[in-house]
């Protein structure tokens, strides 16, 4: 049994689950740590009063307004940061000199620049301690069938895609970004095609072609405030894959025969779904973290794999600067 601590108690750490069904949804990292047997919530860190107060409410376990109090009390295991980004530095940083823990999951990016990132992973590697980084989707198990899926053949050759994303393209692109590099391989090249809007807490917002090692992808930029939308589209020699709704959805049309012309190919009009588990993905990452740490093959992603996203996206974002 693995004693787990969460610092950072907004919504992924807390609150996107907090009014909804526990049969349905596993969404927060709180929900996860209490709906598998290999875990035990230990306690919280806020800022905020009333977001301790309702943790508490929720869990019944301590909860403490700064981590240096909390680790004085507690001896846990795992640390969760869910904090802020600007804060996961400090956060890793004071979580490997004061407590021994086995493992760190770190919300995404694991920093906002390529230097403090590479300062957590290698001191993470020093210390023994696994380090995690919250790219939920690799974890999912529509996307490993969608993995073998291209793996054997099945989407063909001469790849090509397209991303919607809002909110940040570190923020929120990344999580496609780093999906990407598990489907297709690093990063070759990039193409500038828009800088876009920067806002506020978000970052830039670029459109930006990229080439992979075994696919090429445009990222299209969305505002927010007009509606929520975080769709991908790949298309091979073989066939198309529609990720929708952030991945709630996965569709494969292979192609066919057209009905009417001879000799001519189209794409089937019924898709096969590919079926997700979005409404638990935080279970999913739990559970591979478990695999991990047993010695187990497991689908989760590293710190050496999210700095490596990290290097990437901050290459593409110096052309804005």
């Amino acid at each position: 049994m693995l004693s787990l601590l969460i610092v950072g108690l907004g919504n992924i750490g807390f609150r996107y689950d907090e009014n909804l069904s526990k049969e349905n949804f596993i969404l927060s990292h709180a929900r996860a740590a209490c709906s598998l047997e290999g875990y035990n919530l230990q306690g919280g860190v806020d800022t905020s009063q009333a977001t301790r107060d309702d943790f508490f409410k929720k869990y019944n376990v301590p909860v403490f307004e700064t981590l240096e109090d909390a680790l004085e009390k507690l001896s846990p295991d795992v640390v969760v940061i869910s904090s802020p980004t600007e804060f996961h530095y400090d956060h890793c940083s004071i979580v490997l000199k004061y407590s021994k823990v086995k493992a760190i999951i770190c919300e995404k990016p694991i920093a906002y620049t390529v230097d403090q990132a590479s300062e957590i992973v290698e001191r993470c590697r020093e210390k023994g301690v696994n380090l995690y980084v919250n790219y939920m989707r690799r974890s999912n198990p529509g996307v490993i069938k969608l993995k073998e899926l291209i793996k054997s053949g099945n989407l063909g050759k001469d790849i090509k895609g397209f991303v919607w994303y809002a909110k940040g393209f570190l923020h929120n692109g990344s999580h496609y970004f780093n999906l990407l590099e598990y489907l297709f391989g690093e990063m070759l090249e990039f193409k500038m095609l828009s800088k876009g809007r920067t806002i506020p807490d978000f970052g830039p917002e670029p459109d930006v072609w990229v080439k992979f090692e075994d696919g090429s992808f445009v990222f299209q930029a969305l505002n927010e405030e007009s509606f929520s939308h975080y769709d991908m589209e790949i298309i091979g020699s073989k066939g198309r894959i529609r990720y929708e709704n952030g991945g709630k959805n996965i569709y494969h049309n292979q192609v066919s025969n057209h009905p009417d012309l001879a000799n001519y190919k189209v794409l089937e009009t019924r898709p096969s779904e590919i079926p997700s588990e979005m409404n638990i993905y935080q279970k999913n990452v739990y559970e591979e973290v478990l695999k991990d740490l047993n010695s187990q093959p497991a689908k989760i992603c590293t710190g050496e794999e999210a700095l490596s996203t990290l290097m990437s996206m901050t290459k593409i974002l110096k052309e804005i600067i």
